[in-house]
């Protein structure tokens, strides 16, 4: 809670520095491979960058904890036995798109933008089966547009569900909104 004040009052600032995308990616996700293995889940990336490498200029403290996020939850709304993967590519050296897909109980479309509101869930029924206040998804949010990109959610193919991230290499300028549309990784 506190983090998402700190983040809508502008008191934690962001700070910018060059940072080893890939290392990011499977350092964050090795973090996550034990509640991951806890529910035998298969937890792997799948990294699509120009000569295996990129230095993205991001808050690496911050994305760590959209990724951490994002991965917590998929493992958290994959039952037993699913997989996750984290997907990175980038386009023309401009914007980066790493997504998180799983195959667990996916989302209602029209819920696919409330959850990222402060305490809301999918399915905020007293009888809910399912831990947690409904932060993690607006701080990240909340994050990523403090790095000039967006993020949304859509339908996996197969069942479950896709989280999409797209930033700005450099996160100090503003994102080409067409490049956001046509990554297509």
């Amino acid at each position: 809670l506190l983090d998402l004040v700190r983040i809508d009052t502008n008191k934690n600032k962001v700070t910018y520095s060059d940072i080893d995308l890939r290392r990011l990616i499977v350092d964050t996700t090795a973090t996550m491979h034990p509640q991951a293995n806890a529910k035998q889940q298969a937890l792997t990336e799948l990294i699509s960058l120009p000569n295996g490498d990129l230095v993205v200029h991001w808050d690496e403290s911050k994305m760590r904890q959209v990724l951490i996020n994002l991965i917590a939850n998929a493992v958290k709304f994959t039952p037993h036995g699913g997989s996750i993967t984290v997907t990175c590519c980038s386009t023309e050296g401009k914007q980066v798109e790493i997504k998180v897909i799983d195959n667990g109980i996916g989302i209602e479309d029209n819920m696919k933008e409330q959850v990222f509101l402060a305490f809301e869930q999918a399915d905020n029924s007293y009888t809910r089966i399912y831990e947690g206040v409904g932060l993690g998804l607006a701080i990240t949010r909340s994050i990523v547009s403090l790095h000039n990109g967006t993020v949304w959610i859509e339908d996996t193919a197969g069942g479950g569900t896709t989280v999409h991230m797209v930033l700005p290499i450099n996160a100090e300028t503003p994102k080409e909104k067409d490049d956001a549309e046509n990554l297509g990784c």
